[in-house]
Parts: structure tokens; C-alpha cells; sequence
């Protein structure tokens, strides 16, 4: 898809009216799009036509979104919340692009299907006429889907893509016949929530077991070669970070769902290595250890955008946040490793909170050593042991916690007037049965958001680093290290590099650091699991860093575990960098320390190992 030199102009005409009713902008917008977009067909097309609909380039977010947004959160934007961003919720924003569509409703009804359900609801005269509109605009955006799909379907017969035409011609009248239209049309819907909606989608499901009735029917040879077609053809959309699809998880008496077409999967994945692709392998407690075999082989060979889940914790972690056993059976996972039950809105990271700034705030009076604000709360008594340091300590974590969740309160009050979601809306009967938009209406059936808790490893080391400096070995006191840290360990880089290599750590499966990382994990769970959020949802933890730990370190100054000011703080869930010394074993044994499910937005490690370590048979052990 490309878009004509004229459409990006025409989305001035919708200004004025954004902001006032959002789902009915982004009605009019998505028409417009589908309506007038150039459909273009390249070498590599197999079940779709390619897009060049970029999202950057062409949908209004600069013009029309971001100028609006800040408008209306200015009332919001103080000083107070300015400081807060510094410490504990860097890189707000809203996010519409973690969404999981009901894939299964997707492929079980077909596009002729969905848009025969949104027309019955429209044609049915509404007393609410909030519902009223939310079902006009829904089957307005089906209709133009419809005109759309005509378009490149006449476009495909006039250049001879007789087998593309005929598929797309069957996903107009009937659900899909065979293999080949089932991933025609999960690439077809992605286009039009994806890039025409502009409501990202962060996967392409359960593959394996969304796609089985028709690989099944298939001769396995076939069926290899358009596995390898649909890899290629996600790698080649043109989707702006990693597109994942799940195998495996568990049935409900928790016994491993792969099947053969999970293998087929893997393999083709292993032999495409495509870049823009993520496999989340969902594992259960039976996933037969020839798949994960096979899998780590692809990780050693250059396939290794993987990453393996456990469906226990998944599921554990859904129920606690209230979700019905069946919904947590059928969870689903999209993006790098957020999560969520059937029917929920899947955890966009609304705030995230500096653990480490924590300890800054405890040692120095609540005061940011970088800025000189007084970020934290004051502290009324000087702690005079460590007991009384961390009780400290986890007061001014609270603290950063509420200002995270305050901020994101604000800022998803907001949502109804940014964004709404019709497309992925009206895949889920719940949402068509309300009549409720999942971004204007709060209409998923679980509104849940998250927080994500970063530099934990950070965190853990500079508490056990002033246990055994201030209280145990009493080599100083708690103003002479915050002096120290307010001076970039200055004149002691024989003491600084004795604490960063020689004081034991979190990532070694030392006891007493995973104890108090369990313990910390817990903590966070406690203030904000299940708290209630402005979309009539809860918060949820997650226990991942991604790129915030390069921000976060930003704004933080040395810390006693080594670090200087402004380095980055350590990785997700994992060790501080360089304090992995006991190998995978080491981090391993600390991060199982934590139960995984007080962090149900996911606790994230990543191992990295040297080639030598795992060649041959043994390396694969």
C-alpha cells in the first residue's frame, strides 16, 4: 500500500473536529484512507499486497494527535509532575499499539462473518446514542474494508494474481477455506487494524493452534511452504518493531498444546531468521523437550528472537488480577512480553517507576541529588540501622509509586478524546454487545494498565551495599556516603571498584540479595496489583526495563552498589551489568527467587552467552 501524493494533505480537513468526537475523526479517517490508497503489488507478495502506509510519514499523530494531547493535558503539566517524570514516570504516553485482537473470532467468523455481526448491531435501532454511534461507525469502517478489498482483488486479477484475487473474493461472502486463506486473512485484517486504523497490533496469536483445522487438511509439504510465505511476508510489512506469534501454552488440565504444527513453525522461523519477527514459545510443565531443543538450536544459529514464557505463571498471575479461569487459560501475549487474559486490554506500560531512585530519595532526604527538587518525601529520623534505613527506604518507593499512578490517572482520563479502536473493538463480542469502544468507552472486558518497576538489580545491590558499608562493617556513616555518592565516588575509586567487583549480588544466586529482590518484588505488588485505574480497570506490575533503564540512569545519580552518575541502571529483571559472575546458573536461581506472579505484566531475564559456551551436543544441554 502506498498512499497518493494528496491523502496526507486532506487529514487537515478532520482538525478541527478531533478532540470533540475522536471515534468519529477516526471513522472519517480510516474511510478516507481505505478509500483512496494506492494498492501495490511487488515481487514478494504472496497472500497481500505490500504497505508503505507509514505510520510516521502519513497518519496525522504530529498534525492533528500530539498538538491536541498537549492541550488538554496542560492543566496537568506542573512543576510537581515535571520533577516526577524525572524519577518516577519516564516516558509517559499513551499507547494504542499493544493490542491482541480476538483472533479466534477473527479466523472462526472471517471478514464476511465480522462484518455481517457489526451490520445486524447497526441496523438496530439504539435508545443510547452513544451505542447507536459507536455500531454506525463500525459498519461504516466494514464498508469501506469491503470496497477496499474489491479494490485489491480487481487490482490482483489485472496482474495476474488469479490466487491472491480468489481468496481475497471468498473473505467477501465466507470465513476461509483452506491454509492459504486462513493467513490471508489474518495478514488482511492486520492491514486494516494495523495500518489503516492505526490501532497496532502486537501479534499474530496462537498460530499453531489457530491455523491447525487447516494445516491438518493440508499436504505437509504445502503447508511448510506457506508457513514460510506468511513468516516472510509478516517480516516484509514493513511494521515498525518486532511482530510475535505465540506456540504452545496448555489445555485446561495444563498439558502442552504443541502440536505438528508448532514444529512447522519453529523450523521455517530457524530457516528464515527474519529480523522483524518474535516467536513467544508458551510453556508448560509437558512441552516436549524436543521442541525447546530445537528451539535453543534456533537461538545459537541466529534465529533467536525467542522467548520462552510460562504458562503457569501466566495463567496464576491473571487469576489473582480477577480474571475468570477460563479467561486466564486463554491468555494472550503480544509485543516483547506484555500479557493478558481473554477479553483484556493488554497492559500498555502507563508509568514506570525508578526502584533505584528510591534509594537516592532514602539516603538524601528526599531530595533528587541531580536537580536539587525535593522529589521524595522528607525523612523525619535518621535510620539507625539497616532495618530502619529500609523501612525508609520503601517509604519513598511508595511515594514515586503514587506519582506514577496519579500522572497515569491524568493521562488516560484523557484517552476518550485521542483514540478509539473499532476495528479491534468489534472483533470481541463483548465489546459488540455493550456497544462500547475499547479506547473511548473503556469497553475491553478487563481495562487493566501497568506499571513497570525498573532497575531492580540496581536497587537490591546499593541497599546490600549500605547494609554492609554504613551498618555492618560501620567503614562509614549515611551522610558521609551520600556525600560521596552527590560526588561521583570522587577519591574513592579504590573503594567504588572493590563494591562494584567484590560485594556480593543479586544475579549470583546469593541468598540474602534474592531475598530482599523477592521481598522488593512483593512490595511493589502490594502498591499497585489490583489498584484501581481511571479506565475502571487495575494496575498491574511488571518487572521490565526495556529501554528506560538507559533514561532512568539518566536521571539518577551514583549509587552505592559502583554505579556512577548517569550510567545505565541494570536490565529488566536481571543482574546489575558485570554482576552476573556465577554464570546463567547464578541469574537464574535469583530471578526464581520471585514469584513471578506478583508481576503479572511480566518478570523479564535475559541471558546472554558466549558462542563457545553452547556448541555441539553438550552446549545444547
Amino acid at each position: 500500500m502506498q498512499q497518493t501524493n494528496g491523502l496526507r494533505g486532506t487529514f487537515e480537513r478532520f482538525i478541527p473536529i478531533f478532540g470533540e468526537d475522536a471515534m468519529v475523526t477516526d471513522t472519517e479517517m480510516t474511510v478516507y484512507i481505505l478509500d483512496n490508497c494506492e494498492i501495490i503489488f511487488t515481487p514478494e507478495s504472496y497472500f497481500f499486497c505490500q504497505t508503505e502506509l507509514s505510520h510516521d510519514k502519513y497518519y496525522p499523530y504530529f498534525e492533528v494527535i500530539k498538538p491536541r494531547f498537549e492541550r488538554e493535558f496542560a492543566p496537568y503539566n506542573t512543576q510537581r509532575f515535571r520533577e516526577a517524570m524525572q524519577t518516577a514516570a519516564i516516558d509517559m504516553r499513551f499507547d494504542f499499539g499493544h493490542t491482541s485482537p480476538n483472533w479466534q473470532d477473527v479466523i472462526g467468523l472471517g471478514f464476511a462473518g465480522l462484518k455481517a455481526r457489526a451490520d445486524r448491531y447497526a441496523a438496530q435501532p439504539q435508545a443510547d446514542p452513544r451505542k447507536q454511534r459507536f455500531y454506525e461507525c463500525v459498519a461504516r469502517i466494514y464498508a469501506a474494508a469491503e470496497r477496499f478489498i474489491r479494490r485489491v482483488a480487481e487490482q490482483a486479477r489485472g496482474e495476474g494474481r488469479d490466487r491472491i484475487a480468489a481468496g481475497l473474493e471468498n473473505q467477501l461472502i465466507a470465513p476461509p477455506r483452506n491454509l492459504y486463506e486462513a493467513i490471508q486473512l489474518e495478514l488482511l485484517y492486520h492491514f486494516l487494524q494495523h495500518f489503516a486504523e492505526e490501532t497496532w497490533i502486537r501479534t499474530f496469536g496462537r498460530v499453531d493452534q489457530l491455523l491447525w483445522p487447516f494445516y491438518e487438511k493440508e499436504d505437509p509439504e504445502t503447508g511448510a511452504v506457506l508457513v514460510s510465505a506468511f513468516i516472510r511476508e509478516i517480516n516484509d510489512h514493513g511494521m515498525s518493531e518486532n511482530q510475535p506469534f505465540a506456540l504452545g501454552g496448555a489445555d485446561k488440565d495444563g498439558h502442552s498444546l504443541i502440536n505438528p504444527l508448532s514444529y512447522v513453525f519453529l523450523e521455517e522461523y530457524k530457516k528464515v531468521k527474519p529480523p522483524f519477527v518474535k516467536v513467544h514459545v508458551l510453556c508448560a510443565g509437558d512441552t516436549p523437550e524436543d521442541f525447546l531443543k530445537s528451539a535453543l538450536d534456533g537461538i545459537r544459529s541466529g534465529a533467536n528472537s525467542i522467548c520462552f514464557m510460562s504458562d503457569r505463571v501466566l495463567q496464576r498471575a491473571a487469576r489473582r488480577l480477577g480474571a475468570s479461569p477460563e479467561d486466564a487459560l486463554n491468555y494472550h501475549v503480544d509485543g516483547c512480553y506484555e500479557c493478558g487474559a481473554y477479553g483484556e486490554l493488554t497492559c500498555p506500560v502507563t508509568g514506570k517507576v525508578s526502584v533505584a531512585k528510591a534509594v537516592e530519595l532514602a539516603l538524601n532526604n528526599g531530595v533528587d541529588v541531580l536537580t536539587g527538587y525535593r522529589t521524595g518525601l522528607p525523612v523525619e529520623k535518621q535510620p539507625e540501622n539497616f532495618e530502619a534505613f529500609y523501612i525508609t527506604f520503601l517509604r519513598q518507593l511508595e511515594h514515586l509509586v503514587a506519582c506514577a499512578k496519579e500522572y497515569a490517572a491524568a493521562f488516560e482520563a484523557l484517552y476518550p478524546r485521542i483514540h478509539s479502536g473499532l476495528l479491534f473493538s468489534s472483533t470481541y463480542p463483548e465489546c459488540m454487545e455493550s456497544g462500547k469502544d475499547v479506547f473511548v468507552d473503556f469497553g475491553a472486558k478487563y481495562n487493566n494498565s501497568s506499571i513497570a518497576g525498573v532497575g531492580l538489580g540496581t536497587a537490591v545491590d546499593s541497599l546490600l551495599a549500605i547494609k554492609k558499608l554504613v551498618f555492618d562493617d560501620r567503614t562509614m556513616t549515611l551522610e558521609q556516603l551520600n556525600q560521596l555518592m552527590k560526588n561521583n565516588w570522587a577519591g574513592q575509586e579504590g573503594l567504588r571498584l572493590t563494591v562494584k567487583n567484590k560485594f556480593p549480588k543479586y544475579g549470583m544466586g546469593d541468598a540474602e540479595s534474592d531475598r530482599y529482590a523477592a521481598d522488593l518484588v512483593k512490595e511493589l505488588a502490594k502498591l499497585i496489583n489490583g489498584q484501581p485505574n481511571a479506565r475502571g480497570g487495575k494496575y498491574r506490575l511488571g518487572m521490565f526495563s526495556i529501554t528506560a533503564r538507559w533514561e532512568m540512569g539518566a536521571h539518577l545519580a551514583a549509587t552505592p552498589d559502583g554505579r556512577l552518575a548517569g550510567e545505565t541502571t541494570s536490565l529488566n529483571s536481571g543482574a546489575s551489568f558485570g554482576a552476573d559472575r556465577e554464570g546463567a546458573t547464578g541469574q537464574i536461581l535469583s530471578v526464581t527467587a520471585i514469584d513471578a506472579a506478583d508481576s503479572p505484566n511480566a518478570v523479564v531475564l535475559d541471558i546472554d552467552l558466549h558462542s563457545s559456551a553452547v556448541k555441539g551436543e553438550n552446549g545444547l544441554q
